[in-house]
């Protein structure tokens, strides 16, 4: 529930929706929810993450910015937020959280790459859990698909 001006509003409310879009003198609105990827720079073991992929360097952002740019080309734009101090299992380390909106039809859409993404970071990042947010539910993920088969049957 939402309080505005002494009027409850609630986003499940038809009316709600034009009542804060009004209120906020905004012009327009839509009804999406956040979908969030967290990126630390720690691999399972505390460790910086790797900084080879396939045989090939990365830079030390490289999953910030193919988070960013799954993210942006899915939800229309995508926001990093600054690394902040975290802790996993009791080791220190700098989490970004890479967001993104996108409306239930969407995510149905994409969620077989939003997936792969988030598995072959896990997998490839040698992460002990992938944290994911969508909406107002995180979801763990610590068992990863196989790597894909990169040779032709």
């Amino acid at each position: 529930m939402l309080c505005l001006g002494g009027q409850m509003a609630d986003d499940q409310e038809p009316d709600a929706n034009e009542y804060v879009r009004e209120a906020l003198g905004a012009s327009r609105s839509v009804f999406q929810k956040r979908f969030a990827i967290y990126i630390p720079d720690k691999d399972r073991h505390g460790n910086p993450l790797p900084d080879k992929l396939d045989g090939e360097s990365i830079p030390p952002d490289y999953w910030i910015r193919q988070s960013m740019r799954l993210l942006g080309a899915i939800g229309g734009g995508a926001t990093a937020l600054p690394a902040a101090l975290a802790i996993w299992q009791g080791k220190e380390e700098n989490t970004v959280i890479v967001y993104s909106h996108m409306d239930s039809e969407t995510f149905d859409q994409n969620k077989f790459i939003l997936r792969a993404f988030l598995h072959e970071f896990g997998r490839e990042a040698d992460q002990g859990e992938v944290l994911a947010e969508y909406g107002s539910a995180a979801f763990f993920i610590d068992e990863y698909d196989p790597k894909p088969d990169s040779q032709d049957s």
